[in-house]
């Protein structure tokens, strides 16, 4: 049975690129990546081999299994789903030169602007949740101090989960436009 290993890691959704490259780096020193939870990456010991990994944000709305078998269907093996990420990974040969899944700068720009679509429906989700919703019980019931309270920490909510956010678009905007985009 082969030794296992997890490591903590945090990579944000604009950080895709540096998390591709880091279990890589995992893979060639011995340990091949299994799945994640977010935060914590699980993998397990093999022979340190080159593979290049790959993340892609499904949202096209396609099944998964043809979208899976879309990629199989070019040398990648599957690994693992996370929300919307899929990983996958592909041994490297002598004679690859690109194994990347996006081979053109257009390809990875529209996957950035499909992470941009649903991080900014994830930020209205957050300012309803947090911010309208609380405001609007409030206004309705003219309630006591626990509506205000809610509306106080609904309102830290939303603050903070809109920067978190915000910030997260903005890093992918640049990598747009870092990659030829407008």
């Amino acid at each position: 049975m082969n030794k296992k290993h997890t490591e903590i890691q945090t990579f944000y959704i604009s950080e895709f690129e540096q998390e591709q490259a880091w279990l890589e780096h995992m893979h060639k020193n011995g340990w091949r990546f299994l799945h994640t939870t977010g935060f914590k990456y699980y993998f397990e010991e093999c022979p340190k081999e080159e593979y290049i990994y790959q993340l892609d944000f499904n949202m096209d709305g396609r099944s998964e299994e043809e979208y899976i078998r879309l990629y199989e269907d070019f040398g990648w093996e599957f690994i693992y789903r996370f929300r919307k990420w899929y990983y996958f990974r592909k041994k490297k040969t002598a004679e690859d030169t690109d194994l990347s899944i996006f081979s053109d700068r257009d390809s990875k720009i529209e996957m950035c602007r499909k992470i941009i679509s649903h991080h900014i429906k994830l930020l209205l989700a957050v300012l309803l949740i947090f911010f309208i919703l609380p405001a609007i019980i409030g206004y309705i019931t003219r309630g006591p101090g626990f509506l205000k309270g809610m509306l106080i920490s609904g309102s830290i909510g939303a603050v903070i989960g809109s920067t978190v956010i915000l910030n997260q678009l903005s890093r992918l905007r640049r990598l747009i436009k870092s990659n030829g985009g407008d």
